[in-house]
């Protein structure tokens, strides 16, 4: 403060002070305006430092997230938030994938795919599923987590990204195990689902384990498909018929008897089944082992069965199908009759279902049984039957196979007829083996009685050049003639006599 001016010290008046004296007195200094320096208050310092420094820290925060990636920040809010179990799977799964693609290398042509930690969609995606299946696992609810799990297999799966899928069914299953009160149904689709994984990435073994726990559950249940209404358990039989069927064909030749037992296993599940289609064809795949492995016997019985099922669903491709199998089983015993005649039904159904393919291999096979039979002309004419087709499809290569075919039935016929003309003397015969040496024409096959009991075996092989046969057939002649070669033609003139 400003200092005041003393005053003069009083005379002495007696005591008195009189008014001259006071007017005396000097008046005080006058004071100018105090100016005190206000400290301030500490608390209100405190408070606008604290805003200065949030303010530098959310700047910071800003910048850092600008130059980070997506996915380091996603990470960050995972942390803060205090997931630290769904931040581990996050990252641990982005590092397997880059680690994958780094090891398959440039060659593979995996480089230019985009990594799943450079898609912010699909972060979001795991970031949600994964946080919500944490939370709900530390509340106990397990059928959440299944939840989560399942919806992150089908995404990615759907996505393509196949091995985040396979991943997050494995999580399923292991979920699965721990759901209360559901009568163990998500752990039998758990396994449903981790089999179809495993047997897309043939992995059948495996797949049949999961599929086996998929049957084990649902037996005896009644749990259905909220979208098509199909049991559960029928699924269960269809999947096991698959692999069990996947097994036995990769063991066919290295293994035949493994291969059967996995087939009657494959047969037994789809009889519990509703499938009817998947029983028959179980019957003929298990008909075909057992006739590979010399059991005609055997094999009759389930092709007979597989033909039952076809008629039952009014399959004529099947149907047709089943004679074949039934004509070859029959060959098997040397039962060449019934064999020809489940071949018949087979070309019958074929021209009904309008294959081109199936039906000339059936005319095939019945020309080659006729022909061991000795019955030269109806094999000449089923097996005339299926060159036409081979015409008709335009297939070169099978169209050589049955011109050679049909030039030994022919060759069959003219050599049969010719030796029993041989072997009878008399002028009729004479005459035909002149005619026929002049003409090379069929003379023989008209008036020929081939007896039914007849063997190749008492008969000389024809062992004539290439030239000997034509097949191909002039418009003007007769279908089933056969053209003469033109040297021998020349050098079989006959010879004019003199009148």
């Amino acid at each position: 403060m400003a200092s005041v001016a003393r005053l003069p010290s009083l005379s002495s008046v007696g005591g008195h002070v009189t008014q001259q004296m006071l007017q005396q007195l000097p008046s005080p200094a006058k004071l100018g305006a105090i100016v005190t320096k206000k400290r301030p208050n500490a608390f209100v310092k405190g408070k606008r430092d604290s805003g200065n420094d949030e303010k530098s820290v959310n700047t910071k925060i800003e910048t850092e997230r600008y130059r980070n990636s997506y996915m380091h920040n996603l990470c960050l809010d995972m942390l803060k938030d205090g997931f630290h179990h769904s931040f581990c799977e996050l990252f641990n799964l982005m590092k397997h994938e880059k680690e994958q693609q780094q090891k398959l290398g440039p060659d593979s042509g995996l480089q230019d795919q985009p990594l799943v930690q450079d898609q912010p969609e699909k972060l979001e995606q795991m970031k949600a599923h994964l946080t919500a299946a944490e939370a709900a696992k530390r509340r106990g609810k397990m059928d959440v987590v299944y939840s989560c799990y399942l919806t992150l297999a089908t995404y990615f799966e759907q996505s393509g990204d196949i091995s985040f899928s396979n991943h997050f069914y494995k999580l399923c299953l292991e979920a699965s195990v721990k759901v209360l009160g559901d009568g163990r149904r998500k752990e039998a689709e758990a396994n449903f689902n981790m089999g179809v994984t495993y047997e897309k990435q043939e992995y059948y073994i495996e797949a049949m384990q999961c599929f086996e726990h998929f049957y084990a559950l649902t037996n005896g249940r009644l749990w259905q498909m909220e979208d098509t209404g199909r049991t559960l358990f029928s699924m269960a039989c269809e999947s096991l018929q698959n692999v069990y069927t996947t097994l036995a064909m990769q063991l066919k030749t290295s293994d035949p008897s493994e291969s059967i037992a996995y087939l009657l296993k494959a047969y037994k599940v789809a009889k519990e089944g509703d499938d009817l289609e998947g029983r028959g064809d179980a019957s003929y795949l298990l008909g075909c082992a057992y006739l590979d492995n010399d059991d005609a016997e055997t094999a009759l019985l389930y092709h007979n069965e597989y033909l039952n099922v076809c008629q039952e669903n009014e399959d004529v491709t099947g149907m047709g199908k089943a004679h074949r199998a039934l004509a070859k089983s029959y060959e098997k015993q040397m039962d060449i009759e019934s064999a020809v005649k489940n071949l018949e039904s087979f070309v019958e159904l074929s021209e009904k279902s309008g294959d081109f393919r199936e039906q000339q291999r059936a005319c095939s096979a019945i020309g080659e049984m006729l022909n061991t039979l000795g019955k030269y002309e109806e094999s000449a004419m089923y097996i005339e039957k299926a060159y036409k087709l081979t015409k008709k499809m335009q297939e070169e290569e099978n169209k050589e196979l049955v011109r050679t075919e049909y030039g030994i039935v022919i060759a069959n016929l003219v050599m049969f007829g010719l030796s029993q003309a041989m072997d009878t003397t008399s002028t009729q015969n004479i005459d035909k083996l002149l005619h026929w040496k002049r003409s090379r024409k069929d003379v023989f096959a008209a008036s020929v009685s081939i007896p039914r009991n007849f063997s190749l075996e008492k008969v000389v092989d024809y062992h004539g050049s290439d030239e000997d046969i034509k097949i191909e057939q002039d418009p003007e002649q007769n279908e089933n003639e056969v053209i003469p070669d033109v040297t021998d033609t020349e050098q079989t003139k006959p010879v004019e006599t003199a009148e």
